[in-house]
């Protein structure tokens, strides 16, 4: 039953995100065609789930095979909270290669920022500043940093609210 429990909460989580990331750009970008927790819109929507689309298979997929870099999250799982949420954010600047070395993480750096500017394809060209794409590209690797934070401290939380 736990397991149910857990992958329908992924899924939700998973619909659900594309959405909140539409209302924050609404908010912080002034875009009016964009959704809000109030009011959204299906392009909208349509478009962060496209941007996360993109960002996973540019990050997690097409960059690791060029630069062969292992961008699997690995927990520390001990030390003070304040050195793992230092590692884990970091981890968003550093990864290891496939051999174990540690190496500046072209995959989400770039991987991101690729994607970003791709994504521009399908937004309106009011849309498609500079500004517009680097905030876009800070916005997919802050949330990708705060993936890490999640994965760093999810065992810890799992462990606290699960009954004995």
């Amino acid at each position: 039953m736990r397991v149910i429990a857990f992958a329908t909460l992924g899924v939700l989580l998973a619909l659900a995100s594309p959405r909140v990331a539409a209302a924050q750009e609404a908010a912080f970008l002034a875009i009016p065609t964009y959704a809000t927790l109030e009011n959204p819109s299906a392009s909208g929507y349509g478009r962060s789930v496209l941007n996360k689309t993109l960002s996973a298979g540019m990050t997690k997929f097409a960059m690791p095979a060029l630069t062969h870099e292992d961008v699997r999250y690995v927990p520390r799982g001990d030390g003070s909270v304040f050195s793992r949420v230092a590692y884990a954010a970091s981890r968003s600047i550093v990864t290891r290669t496939r051999d174990g070395r540690s190496t500046f993480n072209i995959s989400e750096v770039g991987g991101s920022f690729a994607a970003v500017g791709l994504s521009n394809i399908y937004y309106s060209p009011a849309d498609r500043t500079m500004s517009g794409t680097l905030s876009r590209w800070g916005t997919q690797v802050m949330w990708d940093t705060v993936g890490n934070e999640l994965k760093e401290f999810w065992p810890d939380i799992h462990r606290r609210l699960r009954p004995r």
